[in-house]
């Protein structure tokens, strides 16, 4: 789905959320749950740093509460660690497995747990421990192997059994081969330069030079469905193997203006790649997409592209690096387009960390990018840098914000404005700020409202190409699991 969040759009979540510790991809990009993104368009601008579809895929799914309950039980129960399970150097071997597993090193905390349990087969917390980091490492065939041998421990008590079986639940859950999440989500937006078009570079649909801005409101829609496919999920108990999926996403989104209706945007997606991650240490893949574009009711481009990918995640799923490319084919239908058809190319890298207290998160990037048109008028070249933040306030409610500059120099002279002697050079600022609220209570509980206002700031060295723009759009989303 569109997200038109920040990064770490839901807050912090490792091990505390339902989203799993370090398994989210992003389809079509690298970010993860990293992520800064405007959010009015259906297209994500390369240019914009963010991915094309903006949409998270969530490979693992547990609760925190059933992670949290099955382990308390063990401890008020009289199953956790104790004196009576041996030496100094088991305790220290166990405290020191329980570190690295929250620091996301899942390999030497699941060998640390086996050899707890090699010399000790009977101390059921260490193999509880163990099947929560064989779930964290999306080894579920082994979590569930772990978690029954508790289970089926005659001396295990009934209430520690309760949370065991929820736990299993979930991680059947995990296990699915296939699943489907569709989503859907109705917005109001007000725009003050329509003419502009979707802008950033990649539509520039209206802004003819000198061109007076017209304002206008808009409803926007955007219906689509996530489908993940693992193979063989969970079979594999290595923790050093990574984990393969497959990753695709059909997606419609349509801004319907109420009067200047020569600008409706219609734009339908389909992506599809293979991905593959090892929890708490990186993901990455390939995608490829196409993107039907319509321009006010009428056949307007059809762009396909490839997006390769990859996430270094450290500091317990605190820290992500992260790099991407973009290969675009862009063809353009109208007549007055004649010579805007492109091949598009770009690569950027971003960093993100999570601050201490798992509060604020902030990311900043850079991305170089070039396109050659079949004329060279449109043919250009350029960079942009971002920083942005999140603060998460609550489990429900989180704050974001973005700076992004972007530079972008012509290759030749526009032939139909003679009037000018030097090559275009174009330099753009766009602010973003916003919140998204997680409805808890009554009928929409589930749905998330959202709201952001977007500020651009678009100078040229030809002046009839500067123009100004402020869009405040509000919406309502939902995800159908």
């Amino acid at each position: 789905m569109y997200d038109e969040s920040s990064i770490l759009t839901s807050g912090y979540k490792g091990l505390k959320s339902a989203l799993g510790k370090g398994d989210g991809f992003k389809l079509g990009g690298c970010h993860g749950r990293l992520l800064v993104g405007p959010g009015l368009f259906p297209i994500g601008s390369v240019l914009q740093f963010r991915t094309r579809l903006g949409v998270t895929v969530t490979t693992i799914s547990f609760e925190k509460a059933v992670l949290a309950c099955v382990l308390a039980a063990c401890v008020s129960s009289g199953t956790a660690w104790s004196a009576d399970s041996g030496s100094s150097d088991a305790q220290q071997l166990f405290e020191q497995a329980l570190a690295e597993r929250e620091k996301g090193n899942l390999e030497a905390a699941i060998q640390a747990f086996q050899t707890i349990l090699s010399s000790n087969p009977k101390l059921q917390r260490a193999r509880l421990e163990l099947a929560v980091a064989y779930f964290q490492a999306a080894k579920l065939d082994a979590a569930k192997r772990e978690a029954e041998l508790v289970l089926n421990d005659p001396t295990t008590p009934e209430q520690v059994k309760v949370n065991i079986r929820q736990f299993l639940a979930q991680v059947a859950a995990a296990r699915s081969q296939q699943k489907w999440r569709p989503y859907a989500s109705l917005g109001f937006m007000y725009d003050s330069n329509v003419n502009v078009g979707p802008g950033s570079g990649l539509l520039d649909i209206g802004n003819f030079p000198g061109a007076v801005a017209k304002s206008d409101h808009a409803w926007l829609f955007n219906v689509g469905v996530d489908h993940r496919y693992l193979p063989g999920r969970g079979a594999n108990t290595d923790p050093n193997k990574p984990t393969f999926a497959w990753l695709t996403q059909a997606n419609y989104w349509r801004t319907d203006y109420m009067n200047l209706n020569a600008y409706d945007l219609d734009v339908a997606s389909v992506s599809t790649g293979p991905g593959w991650f090892k929890p708490g240490k990186w993901r990455g893949g390939v995608s490829a997409q196409a993107d039907y574009v319509r321009l006010g009711g009428d056949y307007y481009a059809l762009f396909t592209a490839l997006n390769p990918h990859f996430t270094l995640i450290r500091n317990g799923d605190r820290t992500e690096v992260a790099l991407d490319g973009l290969v675009q084919q862009r063809n353009y239908k109208r007549a007055v387009d004649v010579g805007r058809d492109s091949h598009f190319n770009s690569i950027g890298v971003s960093v993100g960390h999570l601050l201490s207290g798992d509060k604020l998160s902030l990311q900043g990037g850079l991305r170089v990018f070039k396109e050659d048109a079949d004329y060279n008028w449109y043919s250009n070249n350029g960079q942009e840098v971002f920083v942005g933040a999140n603060y998460r306030k609550s489990e429900q409610t989180n704050f974001y914000g973005r700076v992004t500059y972007r530079n972008q120099k012509y290759k030749a002279l526009d032939p139909a404005y003679a009037g000018y002697t030097n090559k275009r050079k174009d330099h753009q600022y766009l602010f973003v700020a916003g919140v998204n609220h997680m409805l808890t209570t009554g009928f929409m509980r589930g749905w998330v409202a959202k709201g952001n206002v977007t500020l651009t700031r678009h100078h040229s060295n030809q002046g009839l190409y500067d123009y100004n723009r402020d869009q405040i759009a509000v919406s309502l989303e939902r995800s159908f699991k």
